[in-house]
């Protein structure tokens, strides 16, 4: 054996090895965390913006993945609560229905107990308002990042970064009137789940 080769091998036998992680499976858990800075618009006729207040969250999800070596891949669905979500504008005012509904794709790479991972899915949730009877519904859609560290064979603590783009459309009966309007709420929480 030549002395390289030699030294190939003493360096391979002396590196530590990062034992791979299994990700595979069913999953739940809960969330925690805040919104910052949410928005809320109306862009047809004169247009109005509305600032709204930034406020808690706290959800739970439900979701699956799939392993690939390093690659972890699946779905994920998550009901958060948002209250306090106000804000007002000249003549109404806006209040987010606390309950938004997300459902996610996941893609991540792991690194032994480490799973950093990226989101793109879709997003609903209501406004109520005060200037007609109807809620401003929405729907679009939400991206964003993430991190989940697996603490044992079955329990898993993380933080998520979500973004969340929405549009909708409400019509007011008997007036031929419609309205658009938009939102952005944007939330980063704390995660803990379990695998089953």
């Amino acid at each position: 054996m030549s002395f390289l080769k030699s030294i190939s091998v003493a360096a391979l036998m002396a590196s530590p090895t990062t034992v791979l992680a299994d990700w595979n499976g069913w999953y739940g858990g809960v969330t925690a965390g805040s919104v910052s800075s949410p928005e809320f618009e109306i862009t047809s006729g004169d247009g109005a913006d509305v600032d709204l207040e930034d406020t808690t969250s706290l959800g739970a999800f439900f979701g699956r993945v799939t392993q690939t070596n390093n690659t972890v891949f699946g779905f994920e669905i998550e009901v958060t609560n948002m209250p306090d979500m106000t804000g007002t504008f000249d003549v109404f005012s806006v209040e987010h229905s606390a309950v938004t509904l997300d459902l996610k794709a996941r893609v991540g790479y792991a690194f032994g107990q480490v799973l950093p991972y990226a989101v793109l899915g879709v997003t609903s949730y209501d406004f109520e308002n005060d200037l007609i009877t109807e809620d401003f519904e929405q729907a679009g859609l939400s991206f964003g990042v993430g991190v989940d560290f697996l603490v044992t064979d079955n329990l898993f603590i993380g933080a998520e970064y979500l973004a969340r783009r929405a549009e909708g459309t409400v019509e007011i009966i008997g007036e031929n009137l419609e309205i658009t309007h938009e939102s952005s709420i944007d939330s980063l929480s704390v995660r803990a789940g379990f695998k089953f």
